[in-house]
């Protein structure tokens, strides 16, 4: 990614989206060296809850065409072979990965869990049924014994 893909505000939201549901995945934003990410950029993931981790430097756009969007690290040391040298003779990119914030994570973790209990207690099993049994009605005795249980309770 690049900072210019930014420039609609509901990136923003869609980047935190894939990176909670996707926390597996890596993601990083490449800057021309010594750009940055900007002010702008800046304000937006912290606005979500996303944070700058590593800075590496040394990353250049891939000299294959068919790699459009994809970049190679190549430290001063390791250009070894020709196709190195040819893409170290490209502009530098910095390299900036972001990770989700601990408080947005448990923000998050909190929001999903509270909605899905409640969809589950709005959505539970009912007492009685109108379904093929004695008389045409059968009772869920578990079902009854938890509201027993819970009526109890409070």
């Amino acid at each position: 990614m690049s900072p210019d893909e930014f420039e609609d505000k509901n990136e923003f939201g869609k980047l935190l989206h894939d990176m909670y549901w996707f926390s597996d995945d890596l993601y990083f934003v490449y800057c021309k060296e010594g750009e940055g990410l900007g002010a702008e950029f800046l304000e937006g993931i912290k606005r979500i809850g996303v944070e700058v981790g590593e800075i590496e430097n040394y990353f250049y756009p891939h000299p294959n065409p068919g790699y459009k969007n994809d970049y190679i690290h190549l430290p001063p040391g390791e250009i070894k072979y020709d196709w190195h040298m040819e893409a170290s003779k490209k502009q530098m990119y910095t390299r900036f990965s972001l990770h989700v914030s601990v408080w947005k994570r448990k923000e998050l973790d909190m929001a999903y869990s509270a909605k899905t209990t409640t969809e589950a207690l709005n959505n539970e099993e009912p007492v009685l049924e109108a379904k093929l049994g004695v008389a045409g009605f059968s009772v869920n005795l578990i079902a009854g014994w938890r509201k027993l249980k819970s009526k109890w309770r409070s």
